[in-house]
């Protein structure tokens, strides 16, 4: 349009406007119509721009005449206002394309987000589950301080503790751990939890427990699963029944000799043989002072930032250095000790501890 007016009001003359640097809007002008983002939009004014040059072109060469060595000049500019028109559409095209996969991405992005959102809530819904599956408050057990704590490694955790007063006065202490961590582990430590409440008010002793709990947990189980436990059968007067299937170590510190004995795992871990029998039981005589400490290997496996392991020695060194506490300030400087040496290492395994202390 700007073109017909100079060519048809310009005192230059017909031709000298088809040549004039006010030519140089035209393209501009096209180029600027790819920010529509209408590929067709461009192509069009690319064939109307080119094709309306070309006919001021031969109109302005009727008129006035004009040399034929100029005449392919003129129509070059035509093809130059095609071109750049292709070019602006195939910019629209490229930038519409862009937008809608950015769009798409987002759009994606956003969908992963409410599903991750959702995977969150569901999650810390089962661990609201599981951490109200641990006991609330200590065993109504006389002369014997208990403490204990559970921190998973993830949301969820596969390991657990328990304890539960029996009929004849006795309490029954369980700590357990199942392979991996996470919501699979959390779901079976929940069914071995349920089991072990079931059994062990009708059981006979402590291998009878073990040998119940066993037998039920093993259908259950897959082949690539199975639980560690230890269980302490502990009676008012400091006798203590202490049984293993798989599950170790566990410490004892003796007050009388200021030493921490160490007891390894017995026996394979549930969920492995249906009718395994787990003996021997370890009988213990606790007197005033004498603190079991029932763990997790997330306790021994803390890394430092080099990798090393915080490992059994350190573990049973801590224990003695501050075993003359009470069995909460005993728990916390352990955790304490394992946490320093951990610095800013992540916690790769579920840690999960019982203190009995005797009184």
């Amino acid at each position: 349009m700007l073109l017909i007016i100079l060519q048809l009001f310009s005192p230059a003359g017909p031709l000298e406007t088809i040549s004039a640097p006010s030519l140089l809007l035209v393209p501009l002008s096209m180029m600027l119509s790819a920010l529509r983002l209408r590929p067709r939009l461009s192509l069009a004014l690319a064939v109307a721009a080119g094709a309306g040059h070309w006919a001021l072109t031969f109109r302005a060469t009727a008129l006035e005449g004009t040399d034929s060595a100029h005449f392919p000049k003129y129509l070059g500019y035509g093809i130059l206002l095609l071109s750049t028109g292709i070019a602006a559409s195939a910019l629209a095209h490229l930038m519409r394309r862009m937008i809608r996969d950015a769009v798409r991405e987002a759009e994606a992005a956003e969908r992963s987000a409410r599903s991750l959102g959702l995977i969150e809530r569901e999650l810390d819904i089962a661990r609201t589950i599981q951490e109200g599956l641990l006991p609330k408050t200590a065993p109504a057990t006389q002369n014997y301080q208990v403490a204990a704590f559970a921190r998973p490694a993830a949301q969820t955790g596969g390991d657990f503790y328990d304890w539960q007063m029996l009929p004849d006065g006795r309490c029954v202490f369980a700590i357990a751990d199942v392979t991996g961590h996470g919501i699979g582990p959390a779901l079976v430590m929940a069914v071995c939890r349920a089991y072990s409440r079931a059994v062990a008010p009708g059981a006979n002793g402590a291998s009878d427990v073990l040998e119940r709990i066993n037998h039920l947990i093993t259908a259950d189980m897959s082949d690539s699963r199975f639980i560690t436990m230890a269980i302490a059968l502990a009676s008012p007067d400091g006798r203590v029944d202490l049984l293993s299937a798989g599950h170790g170590p566990t410490f004892l510190y003796k007050a009388r000799s200021a030493q921490v004995e160490r007891f390894d795992s017995d026996g394979v871990p549930l969920g492995v043989i249906e009718d395994e029998q787990y003996r021997p039981i370890r009988h213990l005589a606790l007197e005033p002072g004498d603190t079991l400490v029932m763990l997790t290997d997330g306790f021994m496996e803390r890394r430092s930032p080099t990798g090393e392991l915080f490992g059994i020695p350190r573990l049973s060194a801590a224990i003695a250095r501050h075993a003359t506490a009470d069995a909460q300030t005993l728990l916390r400087a352990i955790d304490d000790e394992t946490s320093r040496f951990a610095a800013s290492s992540p916690q790769d395994d579920d840690m999960t501890a019982v203190v009995l202390r005797y009184a």
